[in-house]
């Protein structure tokens, strides 16, 4: 009996529930070769990466040196406009890391943010760096502090200005301006992340509201929060400020809904220009958040009247909008075999079409389970590689994590080894009951079929 699609959510707290879930980005793997549509691809080694006047700003880390590099958005000599010594180790196990930068052409910011350990031993490695195209990066901050979990900050560039929230290292609390020199100064003590830069209006987030600023003239306003969520955040060059799933402007800053946006799941905003919206959903809404196996796609939306056209992502993983400029549309993604890239994509000659995203599909047949060791047979459409873990329902982690490495269209069969108890639930359940899988882009009632029962004994 093969797998069945079933969309009853409800039922998962019932039943086992085995997901696959990558652990972390891959290594590198080599180029893919040139799809139709895609003006040029050009590959880095971060995520950490801003498009800003024809240029692309990016932030690596190598070794214990953070270096800042540019190279023209349509390809060309890579500039590196210096590097400095990286924030100080951090102590016990790396639980997350987030490097970002903001950039306007001329003038960028960065930020990274290392967390280490776990309760009483949590501490933090904190760097940020300031600097503009004619000149060497400059260590804004650096530090390694014990502190307790906090939301990360946010960078932002505003009338070529710079600011910061949530920095480390005694900067005072809240929005800071990061000035030529010197350290940050405090803008506003109430101000927080997310926060969105573009020409002179700089948009972040404040209690119970969302103060978008033109730093460089009049216009400047609050939005209420009218308690719904205030990310994602945008601003464009116009002031015009899209909050969550809401619109506002000089002169109109009530919230007011924005048309055209798809009723489920919530769009992740990560781009706004004068006349459009560019965001990323996922069409199976599988989950609240983004993750290498979902049907992403990247939506460009008009403003004036809601008229869309929507972008597979065939081949590649959590896009992020970086720049457009007419038909032209600059997208970092990371590749279903493991490299980040920035593709310039022509809106024209994209196809549609094609298994979006990096999905793991589960075969169409029955589990086979002999003694505690369950046999999961998968395949990869577009390719994947990294390692992955399989878990049950409380988030128990079945096994150890197994390595992935396939092509595209590639197969195999993944082995984890159930506890007693887990196999016990396996044997009892009756077939209408039958463990649930899930894929990542749907949920599928998958039976086990046990080669000999007493496996939990």
């Amino acid at each position: 009996m093969g797998l069945r699609r079933s969309s009853a959510r409800s039922r998962v707290s019932a039943a086992l529930v085995l997901g696959i879930v990558a652990l972390h980005a891959p290594a590198m793997a080599l180029a893919a070769p040139p799809e139709a549509g895609v003006l040029s691809t050009t590959t880095y080694p971060t995520r950490a990466v801003a498009a800003a006047a024809g240029q692309l700003a990016w932030l690596a880390m190598d070794v214990g040196q953070v270096t800042v590099r540019v190279q023209p958005l349509s390809g060309g000599a890579i500039r590196v406009l210096g590097s400095v010594a990286g924030p100080p180790e951090g102590t016990d196990a790396l639980t997350a890391s987030t490097a970002a930068i903001a950039f306007d052409g001329t003038q960028y910011v960065a930020m990274l943010d290392l967390r280490y350990g776990r309760g009483p031993s949590r501490n933090t490695s904190y760097e940020l760096i300031a600097g503009t195209v004619g000149g060497s990066p400059r260590v804004v901050l650096s530090c390694n502090v014990k502190a307790p979990e906090r939301p990360v900050g946010a960078v932002a560039v505003a009338g070529g200005q710079a600011y910061v929230t949530g920095a480390f290292c005694d900067a005072p609390r809240g929005l800071d301006l990061v000035g030529p020199a010197g350290p940050p100064a405090s803008v506003d003590p109430t101000g927080k992340a997310p926060m969105s830069g573009a020409a002179t209006w700089l948009a972040y987030t404040k209690p119970a509201a969302t103060q978008v600023t033109n730093v460089a003239g009049a216009g400047s306003y609050l939005a209420a929060a009218l308690g719904r969520s205030p990310s994602p955040l945008l601003v464009n060059a116009n002031g015009q400020a899209v909050i969550g799933r809401d619109l506002v402007a000089p002169g109109a800053p009530l919230r007011t809904a924005l048309g055209g946006l798809p009723a489920e799941p919530d769009p992740v905003g990560q781009l706004l220009t004068a006349d459009r919206l560019v965001y990323v959903f996922d069409r199976n809404d599988t989950d609240s958040t983004r993750s290498v196996f979902q049907d992403t796609r990247i939506r460009v939306q008009s403003l004036a009247d809601g008229a869309s056209q929507s972008i597979g992502t065939t081949g590649h993983s959590d896009p992020v909008a970086l720049a457009i400029e007419s038909n032209q549309l600059t997208v970092l993604s990371t590749t279903c075999t493991g490299q980040i890239v920035v593709r310039n994509l022509d809106l024209t000659k994209v196809p549609a079409g094609g298994v979006s995203g990096c999905p793991v599909k589960f075969a169409r047949r029955p589990l086979l389970l002999t003694g505690r060791r369950l046999a999961v047979p998968i395949s990869c459409p577009n390719g994947c590689r990294g390692h992955y873990e399989i878990t049950d329902d409380p988030g128990n982690v079945l096994g150890k994590p197994v390595r992935l490495n396939l092509p595209p269209r590639g197969t195999t069969t993944l082995h984890f080894t159930l506890s007693k108890q887990q196999v016990y639930v396996a044997e009892v359940r009756p077939q209408s009951d039958s463990p649930w899988l899930y894929t990542g882009r749907e949920w599928y009632s998958a039976p086990v079929r046990v080669a000999k029962k007493g496996g939990h004994r």
